[in-house]
């Protein structure tokens, strides 16, 4: 006999599917249930971004003294549940595994279909737990990231619904399929739409599924309470959205209170509770994680915005700038506004069935990289968080959002890329604008720590390399052996031509002071210590800058349309602010 609770969460309120199977089958145990609508979606973070999320309910739920943890959204169990299960000492579970062994299980022939969200289908997770237990079972996957939208209007017994259900299904089965895993805990409240058009369908309800994992888990381990009460506290991060969103589940799911239907009332008490009061709740166990008394200062389309991102953006543009006290509000405001366009966006992007993976960011930081001769990515991180002012992990989902952005854009308005000739027109009228270009190789050489005494021995190890290289040993093997720069040392330290404006402001200053054969002395940068050897100057050429000034061009046109985009589609929106001193533009 355990009388602890058992915890359950999710990215926002489709875990109560999950919620209402485990009260189904087991009715004596009370559950604690969190929904992170703050920050739902998490299909569209990063897998870093998840695991973090994911880590931070989990210590809440542990710190109410959960005897186990279901994590009941798709998108954490597929980033974040092999680290929890890791960390936690405590038995965590997670739909996929679970809806993985059911599928395998009552599979009539040799394919099982997966329906889930773009984020879970592009993750694998279901195909790798499916091959675990059946390597020769073949998965056809197919994203239904429309369903979701429509189970959150309730429109779960409708005509559109069924009609995409067709949409997405009917090659499937017309493929063979004939058992489905609902693979978002969206889903099983579509199970009547989708069977009135497929009534041979087998649909494995995930939720169903790790209910039966929960009790034997609980049997084995011998923690069932089958004695209590059946209480459910269900706990929001957004209390207001997770309230109207809660409207659909519960009629749908738990049955409408007005009936007096016996699923609700086998409920016994409920409890919302906003983040604010969880928080307080909470503030007595120092392991805890979260800001406190964080606050929604904007809705959009029943999306929140929270007051301490803002907050943190407006801190780090007080550190690039001076501004004024009486300009706060406006600053604040202003900023706001890009939250209230950002959240815009994701909406449209979510629409369109938009994800920009983590490998895509990825693949753009190191095109970034590339441009700036940069070959470290550690390095990279360091210069980026130095010159921004924000952790890794924060700039690469504003790099997220900036390629979320461009494909929103270039879907909803279609602006056509500036022509060879557009771009050699402003190349010319702007030639004396862009200055010089030097060709230059160098050996760096990285402090190990931020003290002087290794300061001074860096100093002397590239004063010792420059007496070497003097004495007739040749720049280039003294490169390849010694730099610690891996992709230039490679090329005999060869940078190549580059613009001023692409170098390091530090060692830019330094070398464009230099002559044709020159070779410096020790020339401190961001990157450490370089000794260079400068090969020329020249003004920007044309070749060198085209896909700049060529994509600075588009991204122009694109922004003047974009522009006048979001003004209509901000009027089209249900927009709140609840910002006390918010300032109109």
């Amino acid at each position: 006999m355990d009388d602890r609770p058992v915890g359950i969460f999710d990215s926002g309120v489709g875990g109560l599917t999950v919620c209402k199977a485990i009260k189904d089958l087991l009715p004596s145990e009370d559950i604690i249930y969190f929904g992170d609508t703050l920050r739902f979606p998490y299909g569209t973070r990063s897998i870093d971004t998840v695991i973090r999320y994911s880590r931070e309910i989990t210590d809440y739920l542990v710190s109410r003294d959960v005897k186990m943890v279901v994590v009941a959204c798709n998108t954490s169990s597929a980033a974040a549940l092999d680290t929890l299960k890791k960390e936690y000492p405590l038995p965590v579970i997670g739909v996929i595994e679970a809806g993985a062994r059911a599928a395998c299980t009552r599979a009539s022939g040799g394919t099982i279909g997966v329906i889930a969200t773009r984020a879970t289908v592009n993750s694998g997770s279901y195909v790798r737990e499916i091959k675990k237990l059946a390597p020769t079972m073949n998965v056809v996957q197919q994203h239904a990231t429309i369903f979701v939208s429509l189970t959150e209007e309730g429109w779960i017994d409708d005509e559109i619904t069924r009609l995409t259900a067709r949409r997405y299904l009917q090659e499937m089965y017309d493929g063979g399929v004939r058992n489905l895993i609902l693979g978002c805990t969206h889903f099983p409240l579509l199970k009547k739409a989708i069977t009135d058009v497929y009534p041979d369908m087998d649909l494995i309800d995930t939720g169903i599924e790790i209910a039966r994992e929960v009790r034997s888990i609980l049997k084995e381990k011998s923690l069932e309470n089958r004695e209590g009460r059946g209480d459910i506290e269900l706990y929001a991060a957004a209390f207001s959205i997770f309230k109207a969103q809660v409207r659909v589940f519960r009629r749908q799911r738990f049955g409408d209170k007005k009936t007096g239907d016996s699923r609700l009332r086998a409920m016994k008490r409920i409890h919302y509770i906003a983040l604010f009061a969880l928080i307080v709740l909470a503030s007595s166990s120092a392991s805890y994680p979260w800001e406190p008394f964080d606050r929604v200062i904007a809705v959009v389309n029943d999306r929140p915005i929270v007051e301490s991102e803002v907050a943190g953006r407006l801190s780090r543009l007080q550190q690039r700038k001076n501004v004024p006290r009486n300009r706060l509000a406006y600053e604040r405001s202003r900023l706001l506004d890009r939250f209230i366009e950002d959240s815009i966006v994701l909406q449209e992007a979510e629409h369109q069935s938009i994800v920009v993976s983590d490998e895509k960011v990825t693949n753009h930081i190191k095109k970034l990289m590339g441009r700036m001769n940069i070959s470290s990515m550690d390095y990279f991180k360091k210069r980026v968080e130095k010159a921004e002012n924000v952790p890794f992990d924060e700039y690469r989902e504003d790099v997220r959002k900036s390629l979320i952005t461009e494909q929103v854009m270039s879907l909803a308005i279609g602006v056509s890329p500036p022509s060879r000739r557009e771009a050699m027109d402003w190349y010319n009228a702007n030639k004396a604008k862009l200055g010089y270009e030097v060709n230059v190789k160098h050996i760096l050489i990285r402090p190990k720590n931020a003290s002087l005494g290794e300061e001074k021995r860096v100093i002397a190890e590239i004063n010792a390399l420059r007496q070497r290289i003097v004495g007739g040993e040749t720049f280039e093997q003294i490169a390849a052996a010694h730099s610690e720069d891996p992709g230039t040392a490679k090329k005999g330290g060869a940078i190549g031509w580059m613009s001023l404006a692409e170098l390091d402001p530090y060692f830019a200053n330094q070398v464009f002071r230099m002559n044709d054969g020159q070779l410096s002395g020790a020339i401190k940068s961001g990157f450490g210590y370089h000794l260079v050897k400068f090969l020329g100057k020249r003004p920007v050429t044309f070749d060198s800058v085209e896909d700049r000034i060529v994509g600075m061009l588009f991204q122009q046109k694109l922004a003047e349309q974009f522009a006048k985009w979001v003004v209509q589609r901000r009027r089209e929106s249900e927009v709140r602010i609840y910002m006390e001193d918010y300032v109109k533009a």
